[in-house]
């Protein structure tokens, strides 16, 4: 027997507004458009009043950073017993997730829940996670950092055994451990606001060196496709972070399409007009002129975890940790840059988009 009601689209409003929890629907203007009846309960206010209202003026965080967040359409955020209060005066220690909706390019979810555990078990039980997570990057870089330096070392020994020809291997090899080690230090500091310094960069020379380190770390019969632009200008931004986000993305890019028959990847550059971005520490628009997309022909990432694929420890892997793309995202939001991920299914295609601003030199990257 045929279901009538298999082809009927779900209704977001209605879908919302049977949520126990809290929820808001925010538009690319920031505006309030769903508001369902346990949001309407915890900020006190109709779904009449509150749709059509700025969410920075429904919201109010003690924390700035929170309070800018609420401007960021692009900004996947989850903060734990943050300070608000409501425009109607209510005070409320909340845990709150504001998330993109990736096939909606603006428009967000905001969702309010139960305070987190530290809560119930006070303040002595938050003080030890903080501190715990305070520690946790310091012994983590000791015990990376220390099996690093015998990989260099032996690396090193061994070059001096080898013909000319073959030394390029161990050199790869002792340049990666460097890159890693300095990756370490900058990972301990991953939950600052320091940044890497930006520099003009030839893309280019960093594209042909994670795709060497990506093959060499992956013997896999790969068909690799380069579609470049020659008239790209140089790159404004970080060459280790730039370098550590591609080799990420082709190392996924492998894994994903490792199954199929004929399996590619394909690199592609090119020059775009009128991408602006306008970053939170700055009142000036960031032109995104630059976009590098790598794409691949493997089944592509869940439905499920889309809308939330470079948040950290979300992954379909089996025995992924799920902070690849969250560290991705995290350098190029860094370098005022955008990624974005798209599935094309009618050509059985995954991209990775990013979005990446220009140096002040305009002259071409090809060598």
């Amino acid at each position: 027997m045929k279901n009538d009601n298999a082809a009927v689209q779900p209704d977001m409003a209605a879908q919302i507004s049977s949520l126990p929890f809290p929820y808001l629907l925010i538009d690319p203007d920031h505006r309030i458009t769903i508001a369902n009846p346990a949001a309407e309960n915890f900020l006190d206010q109709s779904s009449k009043t509150l749709c059509g209202s700025d969410i920075a003026t429904v919201l109010h965080f003690s924390d700035a950073r929170l309070q800018n967040a609420l401007h960021d359409t692009d900004t996947y955020l989850v903060a734990r017993m943050a300070a608000m209060q409501t425009r109607r005066g209510g005070k409320h220690d909340i845990d709150i997730s504001i998330a993109p909706l990736t096939k909606n390019p603006g428009w967000r979810i905001v969702a309010f829940s139960e305070p987190s555990p530290s809560a119930v078990f006070g303040p002595q039980h938050k003080d030890a996670g903080a501190e715990l997570r305070v520690q946790s990057p310091d012994i983590l870089a000791h015990e990376i950092k220390n099996p690093l330096a015998g990989i260099k070392g032996a690396a090193q020994l061994l070059e001096r055994k080898l013909p000319d020809n073959d030394k390029a291997l161990t050199q790869l090899i002792r340049k990666e451990v460097e890159r890693i080690a300095s990756l370490v230090d900058q990972m301990q500091s991953l939950g600052s606001k320091t940044v890497q310094p930006v520099e003009p960069c030839n893309i280019y020379e960093i594209l042909d060196h994670a795709h060497a380190v990506a093959k060499a770390a992956r013997a896999q019969r790969i068909k690799f496709q380069k579609e470049y632009d020659p008239s790209l200008p140089t790159v404004h931004g970080s060459r280790d972070a730039l370098s550590q986000i591609f080799l990420n993305l082709l190392s996924n890019a492998m894994e994903a399409c490792a199954d199929q028959e004929e399996a590619r990847i394909i690199i592609t550059t090119r020059y775009t007009s009128g991408v602006k971005f306008r970053p939170r520490d700055s009142d000036k628009p960031v032109k995104l002129p630059i976009e590098i997309t790598i794409s691949d022909n493997g089944a592509g990432v869940s439905e499920d975890i889309e809308g939330h694929l470079f948040s950290p420890f979300v992954t379909d892997k089996k025995n992924g940790q799920g902070l690849g793309l969250a560290l991705v995202k995290k350098l190029i939001t860094d370098m005022h840059g955008r990624i974005y991920y798209e599935r094309d299914n009618l050509k059985g295609l995954s991209h990775f988009r990013l979005l990446l601003p220009s140096s002040e030199k305009t002259g071409s990257a090809m060598p």
